[in-house]
């Protein structure tokens, strides 16, 4: 229960849009969905959406190194640091995109 997500921003990224939870938003680059309640087993999709800044160019590495999950029954789990290379394009990268809790 009260599961809470949060994902500070990696530098060079700039926040466009959230979804899933109960409610989701962005704060001083950190970005916080919350789910009341997430049934043993179960899952939840979670997006994030960010726009690369105009100083990475095509093939630069941005790193996703501090998001993690809390909820009432656990202790706080980080996620592995995440690799994204910016394409030729520059679209939007998925940052995060789900969580499955322990059962």
């Amino acid at each position: 229960t009260n599961l809470v997500l949060s994902d500070t921003l990696p530098q060079g990224v700039s926040y466009v849009s959230c979804g899933g939870g109960d409610t989701c938003g962005q704060a001083d680059g950190v970005v916080t969905w919350d789910l009341a309640l997430l049934e043993a087993g179960k899952s939840q999709d979670f997006s994030l959406v960010v726009s690369a800044g105009a100083e990475l160019y095509p093939g630069s590495e941005v790193y996703n190194e501090d998001y993690q999950a809390d909820s009432a029954e656990t202790d706080p789990v980080s996620g592995e640091r995440i690799l994204v290379i910016i394409g030729e394009y520059r679209r939007h990268a998925p940052i995060l995109r789900s969580y499955l809790p322990p059962v």
